[in-house]
Parts: C-alpha cells; sequence; structure tokens
C-alpha cells in the first residue's frame, strides 16, 4: 500500500456521520475525546448548511475513509492577505507514515489558492511532540509569541450581557 492508493475528495452532508467517527479518532489519539460536544447532526448543519462555517476533506483507502482534514478562511488583517486555517487534521493508523497528511495539506493550499489564499495557518497541541515535528518538517513556523484564547460558556454570555 502506497499514497497513490489514497484518494481525497472534498467531503459532502452525507459524509456528516464518518466525519464524526474520524473527529472522535482524532479525539481518542489525543486523549481529548471528554472535550468533543458536537454530533453527526451539528457537523451536517454547520458544514454542509446553507452557510458552511467549514469545509473538509477526506482520504480515503478503496473507499474507506482513513483520513480527514478539516479548515476555514480567515484573513490577516496584518499581511493584508486571506488564507485558510486548519481546525482538524488526522490520519489513522493503519495508513500513517504513507504521506497521507501531506497530501491533504497539499489538497487544502490547492483548494485555498483557486480562491486566492496565500498561506495556511493551525494550532498544535502542546503536547503532541510527533504531530508539532510533522509540520515543522513542512515548513510551518511555530510562533512563540502567541497563545490561543477560548472565550466559552458562561464567561462568553457574561460578555454577551455587559455589552
Amino acid at each position: 500500500m502506497t499514497v497513490n492508493d489514497i484518494s481525497i475528495r472534498l467531503a459532502g452532508a452525507s459524509d456528516a456521520e464518518a466525519l464524526y467517527e474520524m473527529l472522535l479518532a482524532l479525539a481518542d489519539h489525543t486523549g481529548h475525546r471528554h472535550k468533543v460536544t458536537a454530533t453527526p447532526d451539528t457537523l451536517r448543519d454547520y458544514g454542509f448548511g446553507d452557510r458552511p462555517a467549514f469545509a473538509t476533506f477526506f482520504a480515503e483507502l478503496y473507499g474507506k475513509p482513513v483520513g480527514f482534514c478539516t479548515f476555514i478562511y480567515r484573513f490577516s488583517t496584518w499581511r493584508g492577505e486571506p488564507g485558510l486555517a486548519i481546525q482538524d487534521i488526522f490520519v489513522s493508523d493503519e495508513v500513517r507514515g504513507l504521506g497521507v497528511g501531506r497530501a491533504l495539506l497539499a489538497q487544502v493550499a490547492r483548494f485555498g489558492v483557486a480562491d486566492g489564499c496565500t498561506h495556511v495557518r493551525l494550532n498544535v497541541d502542546t503536547e503532541n511532540k510527533t504531530a508539532r515535528g510533522f509540520y515543522e518538517k513542512l515548513g510551518f513556523i511555530e510562533h512563540a509569541d502567541e497563545h490561543i484564547h477560548t472565550l466559552t460558556a458562561e464567561a462568553f454570555d457574561a460578555l454577551i450581557q455587559q455589552g
């Protein structure tokens, strides 16, 4: 088996269940399954509705999903350029090491270039040293001067109420 046996395609609404299963596999791989609150229905509604919030490429081996990459459009006001942000990327153990992750990222980049995008950005779990090394080999640059901050739940609601 080689990367040539893998096909990559843009996912559609009928893929929501498979995307959910792959998302759970990613969460299990990173030890964060407890953080997943999405469902196949929310993925279908937000990813494949009238105003998709994200897009997904599937990597398939003989029609079976073995990897995925979800991404969103972003705009860098400092650079003055549109780009893409990888939300999640995962390759199953059975094909890891064949170049599937690289192929998925290349497909996302080609997709973005067609819309004028000039860059791809992603966040990596600090404990996932393997992934960090993989991205660095591809030329991704880690930005030590930035930290991710998230506002959710009660704090999110409080901000809305405080105006």
